[in-house]
């Protein structure tokens, strides 16, 4: 029972001898932020105190990691929450409909709470809500109304199945909760080999449900900055994404469509675009020029590379970064994508950093060995557009578990580094890559002699080589 106008913050963590949720009496304005998330408590929390409304001045509530089975009505007092987190409260189906009236809350996040189901249909009246986190829930439809949602910046919907929570020795908190990895794996796993705390993973459904997801029209959604729709089971985009005109990133990645819709070449602001795993996926059409990312890898099916003439040569680009990792198809654009880059008369990028499938240097490169130097000669060097450098490399197999990888450049005269390093980062959070990859990086000309070095202590490099890009009319 707490009764002090005074207190500000309630944390009970770690009470391993906490056997009852706090009674909260009085008058509360100044309790603002109550933690009851990770409190280690011999009977869980199973119901929300009822009269917790009483705390007015109530901004900030976390219930993570509590065995919740609902929200009272009466959570509709708290008209000064802003932000509410209910993070991996495993027995939470649904939300009451009183929620909606909180017209100050602006983060709702229930990430990690497998067996919620169902949305309030009037979602759309929580009018200051600005980021909504649904990843790893069981929702199958989201309810049209939240087209409503005219402030919404964030929308992280990601579907989940059993074979994601074991195989790696690590615990759920250890994953970032957009960038979390899937993995194909058999759906009887031996208990060493659990993911999940135990009483978390024996209270997940023993029977798989397809993950289909209903996604209706998302066009009132003007301030959507970040949109994540991964592993959802889409068959088609909407081709309303186009008035989405605020979308910064958008994450597309485990789904099962064919093709982008046209309309995605409206997104002027689009600078990320992921597609990982989405392995019936054909082409990279209708992708605005102001990406700076595509991240393709494991998109099986991609038969079709960008138009480099149309995305690269855009002087406002200062590193753009595509990804193709176990992309097959693409073999064939392997030469294309070199020929397109030399004889450029525009300003192409600062650096170009694409990865695709590729076990041989390219023709038209000149290899260089291990203990060799990169001569550029002075004669000509005012037609010198950069220089485009190519490594084929394969993943170091004594990491069987590692699924973020790193490739790094660097640049010497005499020993001493003569440019900042550049750096290219990517993940394989859908299936490892066994066979060898180009990267192919495209910088700004060096005069003279200098060597090229590559650091990585999970990728190997076998063969590299580099090619003079000039411009066209002095070719």
């Amino acid at each position: 029972m707490f009764g002090s106008k005074c207190l500000v913050a309630l944390e009970p963590s770690n009470c391993s001898k906490l056997k009852k949720n706090p009674i909260f009496v009085g008058n509360k304005e100044f309790l603002q932020e109550p933690f009851l998330d990770r409190t280690a408590v011999v009977e869980l929390i199973r119901n929300f105190p009822q009269n917790l409304w009483i705390v007015e001045g109530l901004e900030k509530l976390d219930l993570s990691y509590t065995a919740i089975e609902e929200l009272p009505s009466s959570i509709e007092q708290l008209t000064k929450l802003t932000s509410l987190t209910l993070r991996y409260c495993i027995n939470l189906v649904c939300l009451p409909r009183a929620i909606c009236s909180l017209k100050l809350l602006n983060s709702l996040d229930l990430f990690g709470c497998l067996k919620f189901e169902n949305l309030p249909e009037n979602i759309g009246n929580m009018e200051g809500l600005e980021l909504f986190n649904l990843c790893w829930t069981s929702i199958k439809e989201v309810p049209s109304s939240i087209v409503l949602l005219k402030n919404l910046k964030q929308l992280h919907i990601r579907g989940w199945n059993l074979s994601e929570f074991y195989t790696r020795s690590a615990s759920l908190e250890c994953y970032d909760p957009l960038q979390t990895s899937l993995f194909s794996l058999p759906t009887s796993p031996a208990p060493w080999n659990i993911l999940l705390p135990s009483f978390l993973y024996y209270s997940l459904p023993t029977r798989l449900v397809p993950l289909g997801f209903l996604l209706p029209s998302l066009s009132g959604l003007q301030c959507l900055t970040y949109l994540r729709l991964s592993d959802c089971d889409l068959l088609s985009i909407p081709n309303d994404f186009g008035c989405l005109s605020s979308l910064a990133h958008l994450n597309l990645s485990g789904n099962n469509f064919v093709s982008l819709p046209e309309s995605i070449s409206q997104l002027s602001k689009l600078q990320t675009l992921l597609l990982e795993g989405c392995k019936r996926l054909q082409s990279l059409e209708s992708i605005p020029p102001t990406i700076d990312s595509v991240i393709a890898n494991n998109c099986t099916s991609l038969e079709r590379f960008l138009d480099l003439q149309f995305h690269l040569f855009k002087s406002n680009h200062s590193h753009l970064n595509f990804q193709c990792l176990n992309c097959f198809k693409l073999v064939d654009n392997i030469q294309s994508i070199s020929n397109m880059i030399q004889g450029q008369s525009v300003q192409l990028p600062r650096i170009l950093d694409i990865i695709i499938p590729g076990g041989e240097i390219p023709k038209g490169f000149s290899p260089v060995g291990w203990c060799d130097n990169i001569q550029v000669p002075n004669c000509g060097y005012q037609f010198l557009m950069g220089i485009m450098l190519c490594f084929v490399f394969v993943l170091n197999q004594w990491r069987p578990f590692s699924r973020d990888f790193q490739l790094t450049c660097l640049f010497e005269v005499n020993g001493v580094t003569v440019r900042s390093p550049v750096r290219s980062f990517f993940k394989l959070n859908y299936a490892m890559a066994e066979s060898p990859h180009l990267w192919l990086l495209y910088l700004p000309p060096l005069c003279g002699e200098f060597a090229i070095k590559t650091i990585s202590d999970n990728v190997k490099v076998m063969k590299k080589g580099f090619n003079l890009v000039y411009k066209q009319h002095a070719l």
